[in-house]
């Protein structure tokens, strides 16, 4: 079997930490080869379907120059309690990568600025 047939990741998703009330970007690109395109889940559950199209809108943006290669997400920090936190994983069906996002809330940070060096 051809290798190039079933599409690869060319660009992947990275960790990233943001600080309590700050939005998190997420980037994900495939090959697009075998017709493959991007989805997204957060901890397993699907937030982005095929063709870069956001099952919560309220919660994560999409954006995309091609929707059949490239599919990044902002997740969205937000007021009503939404945890952005947690494993973020984009697949192209073939190939995929994981990222996470750690949130680091207020008392974590002013508990950081007090301690002694």
């Amino acid at each position: 079997m051809n290798a190039d047939a079933f599409g690869v990741l060319t660009k992947r998703p990275q960790n990233v930490v943001v600080l309590e009330n700050q939005d998190a970007q997420l980037n994900c690109s495939t090959d697009g080869a075998a017709g493959n395109s991007l989805e997204w889940t957060h901890d397993h559950d699907r937030i982005v379907l095929s063709r870069c199209q956001s099952l919560v809108p309220k919660s994560f943006i999409v954006s995309s120059p091609d929707p059949i290669t490239d599919c990044d997400i902002k997740a969205l920090a937000s007021s009503t309690g939404d945890d952005i936190s947690g494993a973020y994983v984009c697949s192209d069906r073939i190939d995929r990568a994981a990222a996470m996002v750690i949130v680091l809330g207020s008392i974590l940070i002013g508990l950081l600025r007090a301690s002694p060096n």
